[in-house]
């Protein structure tokens, strides 16, 4: 089962054209799968996005894709609320059984 966490960061600029990341807090790393590039599924002020977590010098960066922050009327360097989350198995993610909607389907 996946494990949902909710933090706050700021979206900071990233290599590449318009490419921005946030930090994510050390207490919530582990919840990520540690210091590992992982495909994540999350929300940006309440905006549902897919992106992956990214080890830099000894942290975890989310991707936050330019898409989701439109979506969600955010801009660099604003203050945000995130809730990232690792996939479930494969089979989770096309399968919604009676009674589930999309996140909780992606997201245990």
């Amino acid at each position: 089962m996946a494990e949902k966490v909710r933090f706050r960061s700021t979206i900071e600029q990233a290599r590449g054209a318009g490419a921005t990341v946030a930090l994510v807090p050390a207490e919530v790393i582990p919840a990520l799968g540690g210091l590992k590039q992982k495909r994540a599924f999350g929300w940006l002020n309440r905006v549902d996005f897919m992106t992956a977590t990214f080890p830099f010098k000894g942290t975890l960066y989310v991707g936050v894709p330019k898409a989701a922050r439109v979506a969600a009327g955010a801009v660099l360097g604003d203050d945000i609320e995130l809730e990232p989350c690792r996939p479930g198995p494969p089979e989770s993610r096309f399968a919604l059984p009676p009674g589930r909607s999309r996140d909780t389907a992606i997201c245990d």
